[in-house]
C-alpha cells in the first residue's frame, strides 16, 4: 500500500509504484476476463488501493486499461528486439522473428487473444485505439528495419522495405488469428507459410525455406532451431 503524504495523495516515491500495480491488476483481469470487463473497482481492489486513488492515476477507465494492454504489448515488443539481436544477418533477423512470433504456444496464443481483445474494445475506445496505433507502429518499424537492412545488402529484393514490412506482418497476424481461433487450421505450417510469404515477397532463394537459425530464449533456457522440413 503506497504511503500518503498531507493532501492524501501517496507520495513521489511510491507514484510509480502505485501506477504499476493499478497496470499490473488491469493486465491481471483483462487476461481472464477481457479488456471490456475491467472496471475501476475491480483494479482498484486488486491493487489494494481505493478507487479513488486509481482515478487519482488514470482519469478513466479507458485510459488504465489502454495502458495496460500498451504495456503488455511493449513487453513482447522488447522480448522480441532482444532475440533479433542476437543475429546480424537480416535474414536470420527476419527467421528469428518468425520463429518467437508465429508459432501457436500457450503464450503466444494469449497474446494474440489479447490482441484481438484490444482491437475490439479500440472500435469504441479512442485511447486504445491510439494504443494499438502506437504499438503497431513500432512493431511495423522493427521488421521494416530488418527488411532495408536485407535490401541494401542485396539479400533482399523490394522496393519499398516499409511496403514490404506492412505485407509481411499483416500475413503473419492473419495465419496467428486463424490459428489461435480456428480448430481445423494446420498449425503445424504456420512458421512454414509464413516463411514462403516472406520467401515469394522478397524474392529469397528457395533454400532460405530450411535455414536453420538457433534461437536462445534468455538466460538458462537451451537454444532452439527454427530449422523446418518441407
Amino acid at each position: 500500500m503506497p504511503t500518503v503524504n498531507r493532501s492524501g495523495r501517496p507520495t513521489r516515491s511510491d507514484g510509480e509504484d502505485c501506477r504499476r500495480a493499478l497496470v499490473d491488476a488491469a493486465r491481471s483481469i483483462a487476461a481472464t476476463d477481457g479488456f471490456s470487463r475491467v472496471t475501476m473497482r475491480q483494479v482498484a481492489n486488486a491493487a489494494g488501493v481505493s478507487p479513488g486513488l486509481a482515478f487519482h492515476y488514470f482519469a478513466t477507465r479507458d485510459e488504465l486499461v489502454a495502458e495496460s494492454f500498451e504495456t503488455a504489448a511493449n513487453d513482447d515488443l522488447s522480448a522480441m528486439r532482444a532475440v533479433i539481436a542476437q543475429h546480424d544477418d537480416p535474414l536470420r533477423q527476419l527467421w528469428a522473428l518468425l520463429h518467437v512470433y508465429a508459432p501457436l504456444t500457450p503464450t503466444n496464443r494469449r497474446s494474440y487473444l489479447m490482441w484481438l481483445d484490444a482491437w475490439a474494445e479500440a472500435v469504441r475506445s479512442p485511447s486504445m485505439r491510439a494504443a494499438t496505433q502506437r504499438v503497431t507502429a513500432n512493431w511495423e518499424q522493427m521488421v521494416t528495419d530488418i527488411v532495408a537492412a536485407g535490401c541494401r545488402s542485396g539479400v533482399f529484393h523490394h522496393a519499398e522495405p516499409k511496403h514490404a514490412a506492412w505485407r509481411i506482418t499483416a500475413a503473419i497476424d492473419g495465419l496467428a488469428i486463424q490459428a489461435a481461433l480456428n480448430d481445423s487450421f494446420p498449425r503445424s505450417q504456420l512458421i512454414t507459410w509464413a516463411r514462403q510469404s516472406c520467401v515469394e515477397m522478397l524474392h529469397l532463394p528457395a533454400e532460405a525455406l530450411t535455414m536453420d537459425v538457433p534461437i536462445r530464449r534468455n538466460r538458462g533456457h537451451r537454444r532452439t532451431s527454427s530449422r523446418l522440413t518441407i
